[in-house]
């Protein structure tokens, strides 16, 4: 099964973490997270967020 997320809430790595979770639940299951490169978020949080891709095994973030 593959499944593709798209969302700017996966930018921070502690947030995937349900996401890698599910990848590693059983071989077979591909999640590909979809993220933009920078966001900069609203309320207190006002710095600008960057992400890398990431890959652990059938967990990717691009």
């Amino acid at each position: 099964m593959k499944i593709l997320v798209v969302s700017h809430s996966y930018i921070v790595d502690l947030n995937c973490e349900k996401l890698r979770t599910l990848a590693h639940l059983e071989s077979g299951i591909e999640v590909t997270v979809v993220v933009p490169k920078r966001w900069r978020p609203g309320g207190v949080q006002n710095k600008i967020i960057e992400t890398s891709p990431r890959i652990d095994g059938s967990f990717r973030v691009v």
